[in-house]
């Protein structure tokens, strides 16, 4: 069976505007994001890059990290 329309407003997606119902929260910033999320007791690292193209790393001083548990 095929579908067929007549006029373009059989068309029930294309042209129309959805009510955005989280609109009024993002444009007054109260909408929560992922990144908002505070989680206790959360561990994250970081990637730090040289900004020296080709450069060679001479040494890295790893206590801070080394010292904390896990």
């Amino acid at each position: 069976m095929v579908a067929t329309y007549d006029t373009k407003t059989d068309y029930k997606v294309v042209g129309n505007s959805p009510i955005r119902h989280d609109g009024l929260d993002k444009v007054t910033g109260r909408a929560v994001y992922g990144g908002d999320v505070k989680v206790p007791g959360l561990i994250w690292g970081d990637v730090i890059r040289s900004p020296h193209a080709h450069a060679r790393i001479g040494a890295i001083d790893a206590s801070a990290a080394l010292a904390v548990d896990g």
